[in-house]
This record gives structure tokens, C-alpha cells and sequence, in this order.
């Protein structure tokens, strides 16, 4: 959110320039285009190397965010938008969670509403991520990273994933890519991809088994192990222990027995709230933000 560039500007789909409406002013060479109607011939000229380019554009984003920043002075206080953002998304989440708790709403639309109120703090991670929000304040920082995943348990630690995320924008569409290849992007489309969508350490696992040599996979390995360890791994395995347990539950022909008859009753009631408050809203916001991905 308010990521320089990302959310100000409006790109042409067969340029390389912002469109008319916004145009900021830029000290570049005298042979510049940047003017309605500059297209990739003008930037052939000013930049010869995709380096020369992206630098070039890179700085053009960035003179329209100061531009852009001088006319809503709002945005100022960028910091204190997304740390407005934070509590709003965790008081919905909160209060939903109350609501189900206390019968007032069904288990399903406490899902839906957390899904979307999650959604909210993953943007916010994203742009944490590229220290877009107290990036002199430390604590604030990481304050907010860490409520961003406490949010979001069945994500990848999100101090891990800035190395990954940087290295997705470095090596994009490369094997160096984990990011996107953890998200099974370039795995062909069948049954086995669907589960990788849903399921962050099952596409981890699946890419650790098919990587040729011991010391690759044993890399993956640890790095998977860094990234998931400890509240991806207790999320997922709470996930997967709710979902045997009901369905061997309700095979058994008499659901909630088994449970009343072994003295597990309070656990397995604490096990489905989390699962209904917290763990299935991020597996279906997961799976669609993977999906569309």
C-alpha cells in the first residue's frame, strides 16, 4: 500500500511511461521523450542496456511519488496509514472472531469476513517488506511484521521471506526464483498442482523431491525449515490433524463420541475455533491469492 510507484501511477499496457495525466519533471539528457505521446522508440534512445532502462524508469516512478506526495500531504504520514490499516484488519478480525464464538455468526461467514481482513495485512507484509512503513523505528517495524504473521500463521516468516522477495524482484522467472516456484509457478496445471496452490509446505516438499542432488535438497531443506518453523509448521499440522480427525470422526457413524468418551471435548472445541477463526480463513485467502497468482 502507498508503495512508491506501485499504487500512484498508471501505466499504459503498450508503454513504458505514465500516462498524460501524470507527467513529473525529470533532469535527463536532452534527447529525452518524456512527453504525451513518448513511446520505446524515445527510450531506446535514452537508454541503450535494460539496466540503462530500468534505471530510467525507476527514477521516473520515483520523481511522480514526490510529486504526488506534495499534492496529498496526506501521504506524509505514510506510516501512520498503515499502522491505521493494521489495527483496523486485526479489530475485524477480533470482533468476528467474538461473534462466532458467541453463536451470533455462522462459522462460515466469520471465514469469509477473516479471510478479507487478513488479506489486508498481507499487502501491509508486502510492503513492510520493502521497508515501506517505520523504517527508522525498529521496533515499530518489526512490531508490525510481527502481528502482520501472527495474522497470517500458515505464511512463511516474513523476515525470511524479505531475502526470498527481494530475490524473486533480482532473478524473476529463474530457478533462483523460490518465491515463485514455492507458489508452483512453471508446475504443470493437474491434481498434484491444485494441492501445492493450497498448501505452501506441500509445494516446499514437492520442490525438495524434485530437485536432483542430496546437498540440493538438503539446502531447500533448511531453507524451508527457517521459513516455516515454528508457527507454519504447528498451523499446518493443526490444519491437517482438524480435517483426519472430523473425517474419521464422522466415518465413525457417531461424530463427537470419540471425542466425549476420551475426555477431548474442550481440546477439540479450541482446535475448531482456531481452525475456524484464524487457520481456514488464511488457507482460502492462500489458495485464491495463489490461484490468481
Amino acid at each position: 500500500m502507498f508503495n512508491s510507484g506501485r499504487d500512484i501511477e498508471c501505466f499504459s499496457p503498450n508503454k513504458y511511461f505514465p500516462i498524460k495525466s501524470y507527467r513529473p519533471s525529470l533532469h535527463v539528457s536532452s534527447t529525452s521523450a518524456w512527453s504525451e505521446g513518448a513511446d520505446m522508440d524515445s527510450l531506446e534512445r535514452i537508454a541503450a542496456t535494460p539496466a540503462a532502462k530500468t534505471a530510467y524508469i525507476q527514477r521516473a516512478i520515483r520523481a511522480a511519488s514526490v510529486e504526488v506526495r506534495k499534492n496529498y500531504p496526506i501521504l506524509q504520514r505514510q506510516s501512520a496509514i498503515g499502522a491505521g490499516i493494521l489495527c483496523f484488519a486485526l479489530l475485524g478480525m477480533t470482533v468476528s472472531a467474538v461473534l462466532y464464538i458467541n453463536q451470533v455468526i455462522p462459522w462460515w461467514v466469520c471465514i469469509l469476513a477473516n479471510a478479507f481482513f487478513a488479506s489486508l495485512t498481507h499487502e501491509l507484509e508486502h510492503d513492510l517488506i520493502h521497508y515501506m512503513y517505520f523504517r527508522k523505528n525498529r521496533i515499530a517495524h518489526n512490531l508490525m511484521l510481527g502481528l502482520a504473521w501472527l495474522a497470517r500463521p500458515t505464511t512463511i516468516n516474513p523476515w525470511v521471506r524479505r531475502q526470498h522477495h527481494f530475490n524473486h524482484h533480482k532473478f524473476s522467472g529463474t530457478e533462483a526464483d523460490l518465491e515463485e516456484r514455492t507458489l508452483s509457478n512453471g508446475t504443470p496445471w493437474g491434481v498434484l498442482r491444485f494441492f501445492m496452490i493450497c498448501d505452501l509446505m506441500l509445494s516446499t516438499s514437492v520442490m525438495i523431491a524434485r530437485e536432483a542432488g542430496w546437498k540440493n535438497k538438503v539446502r531447500l531443506l533448511l531453507a524451508g525449515a527457517k521459513a516455516y518453523v515454528p508457527l507454519t509448521v504447528l498451523s499446518w499440522s493443526m490444519w491437517y490433524v482438524f480435517l483426519v480427525f472430523h473425517t474419521v470422526d464422522y466415518f465413525n457413524g457417531a461424530p463427537g463420541l470419540y471425542a466425549a468418551t476420551h475426555g477431548l471435548s474442550a481440546l477439540v472445541a479450541v482446535m475448531n475455533t482456531l481452525v475456524v477463526v484464524l487457520i481456514a480463513p488464511n488457507v482460502l485467502r492462500s489458495f485464491c491469492l495463489h490461484f490468481i497468482t
